[in-house]
């Protein structure tokens, strides 16, 4: 045969069955659409903070690690007033810490015991 025969493949793919909404979900759905513009900006904004703290986490950060970010994003305010504010909080925090980390190695090194 000179000519070509055409061929034609019919090819299905098993598709999801169609999820069906909780009460919860629906709830939820109903909430946000309930939301102004401004509160749902406010709650895409605070979304996007949780992951990228959520990212930060990921990386296994340790807690000291965690008061210089702090530190760091303080110093990235616009709001000098909270910038101080923060940082100050954090500087006291810090003192505390170490002050009480030295009275417990201070406890620890009287209570040596000699065999």
């Amino acid at each position: 045969m000179n000519k070509k025969d055409n061929v034609t493949f019919e090819v299905s793919f098993p598709t999801k069955p169609k999820k069906t909404q909780s009460k919860v979900e629906k709830n939820k759905n109903d909430k946000v659409k309930a939301l102004s513009q401004e509160e749902r900006s406010d709650l895409l904004n605070r979304s996007k903070a949780r992951e990228i703290v959520k990212e930060i986490m990921d990386f296994g950060v340790s807690q000291s690690q965690i008061i210089y970010i702090i530190r760091l994003l303080a110093l990235e305010l616009e709001d000098v007033h909270v910038m101080n504010k923060i940082n100050a909080f954090v500087e006291e925090s810090e003192r505390f810490h170490n002050e009480a980390t030295a009275k417990i190695s201070d406890v620890n090194d009287k209570t040596k015991i000699y065999t």
